[in-house]
């Protein structure tokens, strides 16, 4: 923990603080999806922007921020660490925080051209069935256009290819398919074509003869293999936010794993809760193995397998086939005391299954569910969940995209881990005894 004083607002009195202070204090909004840590950044850049923190003044403690804006400890040391990377802040362990600077470092909105492109293939189909898909795409969106203050284009995978310089040797190359091309690069036979666009400082790709501009800085969200392939062979400087997990790269891809905070839940309601009989409704897709993965080792750590009627897998993600593997369970004559669904869309589902059985969440039954959709926490009651980090991949993939200009080298790809967010679904085990009953 940092400390120190600070030249900023302590002591002054309601009357003395300014209007603008006032208007910037009340920017923090609990209730936004926006993570709170995004948004205490946004103040005090807005802050030091307008004067009220002057640079070389020494910012309040990160426990009196903890107090003032009624945030976790965590959430304010998060935003400190951002805001130091970024240039804006100076810490001195034991000496306090300081303002280094109004303007970051060099990033992609101190660029000349710093327009960004997004790419946003859309499967429609997939979105109609699965309305999660379109949640997933609009939150990692979100992060980047709130991380980002320059312009950005959101292309689909056609259009950034259109829009890309490409020597007339590709061209030839690419009709006869990327994998081929992929192949003999791997043999040694020939090397992947670059275009010769020479860049000037800040990673700024010159024009060509013709006077056209390459695309230089894309974010693509879960793209193709060979659309990769394809941007490497331009030149064009870009990241990979890869929800999917399909890329095994180690250098500029923003990532995420599952199973920490899905374990994270059933360590909370093995030893804090006191559950036994615990079920799971999982998706039988790949992308969800690793959610039944943390559930059986959960249940291993502490002694106990699971009951085969209480481990129900479905092929689909809606709410209506939530209910009905709830149904499922609930009429197996093996009644759980908890169950982890693996989406929330589908626990919303399973808790009106629940309900239509006539028991009570969470007194005869604990729900818990993963994603942290908005409105879980509106539902009754407000459902637990393992947070999934959507939201921070978009804001993490401008700043490893940031650094790529900044240096011109690849950067190591970041995981980011799955939380625990802990709501009334979940309740102690009912009956005390059933604590006591080992999985067979």
């Amino acid at each position: 923990m940092y400390s120190g004083g600070h030249a900023g607002t302590r002591g002054k009195t309601a009357a003395q603080m300014t209007v603008k202070e006032h208007v910037v204090k009340e920017l923090i909004d609990t209730a936004a999806d926006i993570p709170k840590y995004h948004q205490l950044k946004e103040l005090i850049k807005a802050k030091i922007k307008a004067g009220i923190y002057k640079v070389g003044s020494r910012l309040p403690t990160e426990i009196e921020m903890k107090q003032t804006f009624k945030l976790s400890g965590a959430t304010v040391a998060r935003a400190m660490r951002d805001m130091t990377l970024e240039g804006y802040l100076l810490r001195k362990r034991g000496g306090g925080t300081f303002v280094k600077s109004v303007t970051p470092r060099m990033t992609l909105n101190s660029i000349a051209t710093p327009e960004l492109i997004i790419e946003c293939s859309h499967n429609w189909e997939s979105e109609m069935i699965n309305p999660l898909n379109w949640f997933i795409s609009s939150q990692v969106h979100k992060g980047v256009i709130n991380s980002y203050s320059g312009t950005i284009r959101l292309l689909d995978c056609m259009e950034i290819s259109s829009a890309l310089v490409i020597n007339p040797g590709l061209r030839q190359e690419r009709s006869r398919g990327s994998s081929l091309r992929r192949q003999e690069a791997m043999a040694g036979k020939r090397p992947l074509h670059k275009c010769q666009f020479p860049r000037d400082f800040g990673g700024r790709s010159c024009c060509d003869a013709a006077g056209r501009t390459p695309v230089a800085n894309i974010i693509l969200l879960n793209p193709k293999p060979g659309m990769v392939d394809e941007l490497r062979a331009t030149g064009a400087v870009f990241v990979v936010i890869d929800h999917d997990q399909k890329f095994k790269n180690s250098h500029n891809r923003v990532t995420w794993e599952q199973f920490s905070g899905v374990y994270e839940l059933m360590s909370y309601l093995i030893n804090d809760l006191g559950h036994r009989e615990i079920g799971i409704i999982y998706g039988r897709s790949r992308h969800h193995q690793d959610r039944l993965a943390a559930y059986h080792i959960g249940l291993k750590t502490a002694g106990m397998t699971a009951r085969d009627a209480l481990v129900i897998g479905t092929d689909e993600g809606t709410e209506k086939s939530g209910y009905e593997m709830m149904k499922q369970i609930l009429s197996s004559g093996q009644r759980p005391t908890a169950v982890f669904v693996d989406t929330d869309i589908k626990a919303l589902g399973a808790m009106a299954a629940v309900r239509e059985h006539g028991l009570q969440i969470p007194r005869d039954i604990s729900i818990a569910g993963f994603d942290d959709v908005p409105g879980s926490e509106a539902v009754n009651p407000p459902l637990t969940t393992v947070r999934a980090p959507y939201y921070e991949m978009g804001c993490e993939a401008v700043r490893m995209l940031e650094r790529r200009v900044s240096t011109g080298d690849d950067v190591p790809a970041l995981t980011l881990k799955t939380i625990l967010v802990k709501r009334e679904s979940c309740g102690p085990v009912p009956n005390p005894e059933m604590s006591k009953r080992c999985f067979s």
